[in-house]
């Protein structure tokens, strides 16, 4: 949290040649004084084509321009006009590595429809991210045989084929249109790995001042799209009728919609990735200093309060999903159906999601309001997520006199 990245050109070979540079990671005990860290020093080649700035080298942080923390973001209005656009491709990029993930929650009540008895939602969800699993810690293994532009090329574009497949392979007969869409919600995982456990590497390092200048838009959009994609499937799901055969129709509309944002997220990332690239001859890979394994386990312990509100989010999040869709039962108010309720219910959770990705942005801080929590109340509010499950198994199973839906809406 206290890091500033300082980059300093090492050399210019020519001058068709933009000059490589190296990045370390620095402490700071004053806005004047960077000394580096004691536990690891950071170093990596970097090149930059025409899509991003040209280098610089960044002084401001040690003359201490940046007030007191020495590592503040910019505002939009101090952004030049190609880092603006990189702003927006990394939005677009963040609401692209959890389009599939929000595809299947919110598609909950077709796959319910089409797969009556075999309890969908949980299956899905747990294929997809045992999947995801799987392939970051392949990445992680081999982070250097993988370079980011196959990385969000490949990803994005298997998440394409595999949204857009969904919906015809629910037309199949018997266990084999399920068998072939569990296929399918592994191999949207296996692609949701590549992209998702490469968003924030590629971020750090398009950034030129604090090393996540670009890391808040990527996380605005993954905020913003589980919105956008219940939005999404709200008006599909009202344009048809409620029949299997609407419901068909109306989830080819979605997947497809699906698909579209994701195919525009190859095309972006692929872009991106090409402009900032690593070392490309064996002086520039020899400057490059790989963490050792103690090395990376001192990074955890810096960051480990942030670490641990992660693991808790997550871990939470995948046991509340399959069972908010899961339990909702046919008796609600107001005339809504059981799939009707499903949608309602995961459009509320990602509301309110959105709104506390909002929370800490710096665009609201210069409104005068908002603020970036600190760890322990991060850790706090994950932990407190926690208690949310038994409330939901008490809700779901009629122990309290209560109708589900009105209890799951004040819960969320």
């Amino acid at each position: 949290a206290n890091a500033v990245q300082t980059r300093k050109a090492m050399h210019d070979d020519g001058p068709s040649k933009r000059p490589v540079g190296v990045s370390r990671v620095y402490e700071t005990s004053s806005a004047a004084e960077l000394r580096p860290r004691e536990f690891v020093v950071l170093e990596r080649t970097w090149e930059r084509k025409p899509l991003l700035p040209a280098c610089t080298v960044m002084d401001e942080a040690a003359e201490g321009k940046w007030g007191d923390t020495g590592a503040r973001e910019r505002g939009l209005s101090d952004m030049s006009g190609e880092e603006k656009v990189l702003w927006v491709c990394f939005f677009v990029l963040g609401a692209g590595t959890l389009a599939g993930w929000n595809s299947l929650c919110a598609a909950v009540d077709f796959f319910r429809a089409h797969f009556e008895g075999r309890d969908a939602p949980v299956w899905l969800s747990l294929t997809f991210e045992v999947a995801t699993m799987t392939s970051l810690a392949l990445l992680a293994l081999g982070a250097d045989k993988v370079s980011s532009q196959a990385r969000f090329g490949v990803g994005f574009l298997a998440g394409a084929l595999v949204l857009g497949t969904i919906p015809h392979a629910a037309k199949m007969s018997g266990a084999a249109a399920w068998a072939v869409v569990v296929l399918l919600s592994a191999g949207l995982g296996l692609g949701n790995g590549m992209t998702e456990g490469s968003l924030y590497g590629l971020a750090a390092a398009a950034s030129e001042r604090t090393g996540v200048q670009y890391a808040v838009p990527a996380q605005a959009g993954q905020g913003f799209v589980g919105v956008f994609v219940c939005g999404c499937r709200v008006v599909t799901k009202a344009m048809f009728t409620q029949d299997k055969q609407g419901s068909m129709v109306s989830a080819q509309v979605f997947f497809s919609l699906a698909a579209l944002l994701s195919l525009v997220c190859a095309l972006v990332g692929y872009r991106v990735a090409s402009a900032v690239r690593g070392a490309r001859t064996g002086e520039e890979a020899a400057a490059i200093h790989h963490l050792s394994w103690g090395e990376k386990i001192g990074v955890v312990r810096e960051v480990r309060e942030f670490a641990q509100a992660n693991v808790l989010i997550n871990c939470v999040s995948m046991m509340l999903f399959p069972a908010l869709a899961t339990s909702a039962r046919a008796t609600t108010t107001e005339g809504l159906s059981v799939s009707w309720m499903a949608v309602i219910v995961v459009s509320c959770y990602s509301i309110a999601d959105t709104a506390g990705n909002l929370y800490g942005m710096d665009w609201l801080r210069l409104l005068g309001g908002g603020r970036r929590p600190a760890a322990r109340e991060l850790q706090a509010s994950s932990a407190w997520r926690i208690t949310l499950v038994p409330v939901m198994m008490v809700s779901s199973t009629g122990w309290v006199k209560v109708r589900f839906d009105l209890s799951m809406l004040c819960v969320l």
